[in-house]
């Protein structure tokens, strides 16, 4: 953290700390409290209407409100509002704003505004708005605008807006507008993106301007770009290709048929990005992996390429096209089964090739003519 994050950060819990002083000036104040559990300690049942300097609860404590330091074996409550820090081996809740630090080996629940960290072992949940840090061993939950830093071993969920960055093991959710970056092991959701999505799958129903969802499948409601391609080449004599994503970064699944040389059956997937050059004309580079297997479905030998293409795409309308696609290609066989024949999966000849006893690696060039849906 830079000098001046931290600077702005205890600006924000001076003037935070002073507000949450008149919030609480309701309160009788004492410098501190020892208890075992509520309502056994030395204030009573009566530290429900105080604000204290400290709590030290040896099992559950019950506070009006804290300026400065509580901790408990199992759970802390307070009634009004948090100024400093918080930690329980099990739970701690605050009713009022906090502005500090919550740490709890299972939850931490907060039902106002809240400015500084969050650590649970759990879960990390603010009903209200949020700006600092949440990390968690399973989700951090937030009901309003939130902004800052979630780190969750499974999920992160927002209700509202998100500002910041979102890293989550399994999946991010974010109800609202996600404005940074999303994380996720798996999945990452938004209402609206402006920023990146990083995950397995990335979905937004709305997109905007410069914002890049990037992964094996990309799912774009408004602003997005999709693409159906119906194409012939040398390497792949039938194939129909679905692009998801934006233009500056695309997905691509591809199924065809080899039939002029063997009959093959053709499965790939790869990527795009599309430079526009124009609304008519589109240079659209693109990398993609191609797996070939006899109609039989039963191959010993594998055969697969990877082609790098540079299309070069014609528009007739904002929905129909035609691409032109020159490409080099290194296509890999497997020698290990003596006794299946090597497949032919172009009948151009490569102009380089490399072996071994267990490999094949064939160097050339291929041509791809497409027809453009979108």
């Amino acid at each position: 953290m830079n000098s001046k994050f931290t600077i702005i950060i205890i600006l924000i819990l001076i003037f935070a700390g002073i507000n949450l002083h008149a919030e609480t000036d309701t309160l009788k104040h004492f410098p501190g409290q020892i208890s075992f559990v509520y309502p056994i300690g030395t204030s009573g049942a009566e530290s429900a209407n105080y604000e204290f300097g400290f709590s030290i609860n040896a099992l559950v404590g019950v506070t009006g409100g804290i300026r400065g330091f509580e901790c408990a074996g199992i759970m802390n409550t307070v009634k009004n509002n948090v100024l400093g820090v918080q930690c329980a081996g099990i739970i701690n809740t605050a009713n009022g704003y906090f502005r500090g630090c919550q740490a709890a080996g299972i939850i931490n629940i907060t039902n106002k505004d809240f400015i500084g960290c969050q650590a649970a072992g759990i879960t990390n949940i603010v009903n209200y708005d949020f700006f600092g840090v949440q990390a968690a061993g399973i989700a951090n939950i937030t009901n309003k605008q939130a902004k800052g830093v979630q780190a969750a071993g499974i999920a992160n969920i927002g209700n509202g807006n998100f500002t910041g960055v979102k890293a989550a093991g399994i999946i991010n959710i974010t109800n609202g507008v996600q404005k940074g970056l999303q994380v996720a092991g798996i999945v990452n959701k938004t209402r609206k993106l402006n920023g990146v999505q990083i995950g397995l799958i990335n979905i937004c129903d709305t997109l905007e301007s410069g914002s890049v969802p990037i992964g094996l499948i990309n799912i774009v409601g408004s602003g997005g770009y999709h693409e159906w391609e119906l194409s012939v080449a040398d390497y792949a004599n039938t194939r129909i290709t679905y692009k998801s994503g934006v233009k500056d970064f695309y997905t691509l699944y591809t199924i065809g048929a080899n039939y002029i040389k063997d009959r093959l059956l053709i499965s790939g997937i790869g990527c795009g990005h599309i430079f526009e050059l124009s609304p008519k004309f589109y240079i659209q580079p693109e990398l993609m992996t191609l797996s070939y297997n006899n109609f039989r479905m039963h191959r010993h030998n594998y055969s697969g390429t990877t082609h790098l293409k540079l299309g070069f795409t014609y528009n007739f309308s904002n929905h129909f096209g035609i691409s032109l696609a020159p490409s080099i290609y290194a296509n890999v066989t497997d020698l290990n089964h003596e006794n299946d024949n090597d497949y032919e999966t172009s009948p151009l000849k490569p102009f380089k090739t490399f072996t071994n006893n267990h490999l094949r690696v064939d160097l050339g060039a291929g041509l791809c003519f497409a027809i453009l849906f979108r």
